[in-house]
């Protein structure tokens, strides 16, 4: 076999592996398909639903889970802190041994451990909802926010009041169902993530 039919094979090998959507190892894109033996929605979702149940369920459901993981920056599986799904698939796991400390690191906001909850939330409110005009805007808006991480760890139990974490929860649940992106912005529907009564 000629150098030229090995180059020609390997160019169409990679042709096929882009167009059956085969990632290309970045870690910093969304999607959250993961590499083969890399993070994978639906393992982290398959585990978070598990492990994160009850009063620790950072997932309303597994459909939700798997709608907003696609879009999380992937990572490895080696991540155990930053803004990746990796980080999030390894608390999610540990959440087995100890579901209170894991689950938050584990959720959409990652809880200081797999990003700050404001990242997460820009991931969700920009990539679902387009809520704000740039990512830097949405981080900067975010930083208003009342976030209760340190007294109240991210749940799927967070559906209301004038917080980072109800703002969570709706962008969430928006990506398997856009008509809660009218919740997660600066000025959300009376009744959900405001002060505000319907």
């Amino acid at each position: 076999m000629t150098k030229r039919m090995v180059a020609a094979g390997a160019v169409l090998v990679a042709s096929l592996a882009l167009a059956a959507g085969c990632g290309n190892g970045s870690d910093t894109g969304g999607g959250g398909g993961g590499d083969a033996g890399g993070p994978s929605c639906d393992a982290y979702c398959t585990t978070v639903t598990k492990n994160c149940a009850g009063a620790t369920a950072v997932y309303v459901s597994k459909e939700v889970c798997l709608a907003a993981c696609k879009h999380l920056p992937v990572g490895t599986t080696a991540d155990t802190t930053g803004n990746t799904l990796g980080c999030r698939a390894y608390h999610a796991g540990a959440a087995a041994s100890n579901a209170v400390l894991h689950c938050p690191h584990a959720g959409p906001g990652g809880a200081g451990y797999c990003g700050s909850n404001c990242e997460g939330y820009c991931n969700l409110a920009q990539g679902v909802c387009s809520t704000f005009q740039t990512e830097k805007d949405c981080l900067d808006i975010c930083k208003t926010f009342t976030d209760e991480e340190a007294t109240k760890p991210f749940s799927a139990q967070d559906v209301s009041g004038n917080t980072l974490q109800c703002r969570l929860y709706h962008s969430s649940v928006a990506a398997a169902d856009k008509m809660h992106c009218a919740h997660i912005g600066t000025t959300p529907t009376p009744g959900t993530c405001t002060d505000a009564t319907p």
